[in-house]
């Protein structure tokens, strides 16, 4: 045993380090930020560089990589299929860093709320309002876990989250009611205006159709609910396209429909703010609205404490 752990520790001081066999970091963040925009002018105005110094580290990753990351076009880019992989990726890892960085701080002080969520709950839904609630409560902070796995509220000293009724199944727990879970195909306008008019559900078997892949599910703990669960609600029983992007992260999923890549199904809560801002529209209106509810879950055990009541009540105030 001790002369295969010697070989085991030989073996891994023999491997490339990961600065070996990873790009610059800072190409993968200049990256991200294009792919994101798929503009190389509206990265440098984000990361605070020049298009060229945008532009020269892109090249400086495909020359790494060895393929292109990018379809360039007079005014415009687009990404290849390489490219797309590497953002899948890259996002995901950074997500997964920022998610580690926030559960090892240090617990913050008495008198603030940790709220937890989702990725895409907090991210699409919460975090955007969440503006107003420091104007009207300047000093009350507010810490958000963004995470996609199970938590349990008392172990890890969460104050509040939302879920969609998972936490009925817990002890000591309480839940509040929200709002009913509904979904519908969303896409671009643009998208639409090229691609449509989508009369009717069956239409869509026509259409490039984006995916949440099951990696996405079993991370939530939720029944999947994708396109062939959708279609089925509707009374098309026709083999979903095999064709369209499929991501295991639904900010990302939206941000493909966004950039006109194809049609997602959108959740009412999650889609709301971006169809009000007219960066996706509802090309039909048939909608699914499942059994499960969304709900604000919190210990049950103890009075909960003022910060707890004000945050509670202007959520509700919210829904």
């Amino acid at each position: 045993m001790r002369k295969q752990s010697q070989q085991q520790k030989q073996e891994l001081f023999h491997m490339p380090s990961l600065k070996q066999r990873l790009p610059p970091l800072s190409t993968l963040l200049t990256f991200q930020a294009a792919a994101r925009h798929l503009s190389f002018t509206l990265a440098g105005e984000e990361l605070h560089v020049t298009q060229t110094a945008v532009s020269r580290q892109i090249r400086g990753l495909e020359e790494f990589l060895g393929v292109a990351l990018f379809q360039r076009g007079h005014r415009s880019v687009q990404l290849t299929e390489p490219g797309q992989k590497l953002l899948q990726a890259v996002t995901m890892g950074l997500e997964h860093i920022s998610t580690a960085v926030g559960e090892i701080r240090n617990s913050p002080p008495q008198g603030h709320l940790t709220v937890s969520a989702t990725i895409a709950f907090a991210s699409l839904w919460l975090t955007p309002r969440l503006m107003e609630f420091q104007k009207q409560y300047p000093d009350l902070e507010v810490r958000i876990l963004a995470t996609d796995r199970d938590i349990n509220l008392q172990a890890e000293n969460v104050d509040l989250a939302f879920s969609c009724g998972d936490y009925d199944k817990q002890s000591g727990i309480s839940s509040t009611y929200l709002f009913a879970d509904e979904i519908f195909p969303v896409c671009s306008a643009d998208y639409l205006s090229k691609h449509g008019p989508v009369k009717k559900p069956e239409d869509l078997l026509q259409h490039d159709l984006l995916h949440l892949d099951e990696e996405h599910w079993r991370a939530i703990s939720w029944e999947a609910t994708d396109w062939s669960v959708w279609l089925k609600s509707q009374g098309v029983d026709g083999q979903v396209p095999a064709r369209g992007l499929r991501v295991n992260n639904y900010p990302l999923l939206l941000q493909t429909a966004i950039n006109s890549q194809g049609i997602a199904l959108g959740w009412s809560h999650l889609v709301s703010d971006l169809l009000e801002q007219g960066l996706l529209v509802r090309p039909l209106q048939a909608s699914l609205c499942t059994q499960r509810g969304y709900y604000l879950a919190q210990p049950s055990s103890g009075e909960p404490t003022e910060e707890v009541r004000i945050f509670r009540d202007w959520i509700l105030e919210q829904t």
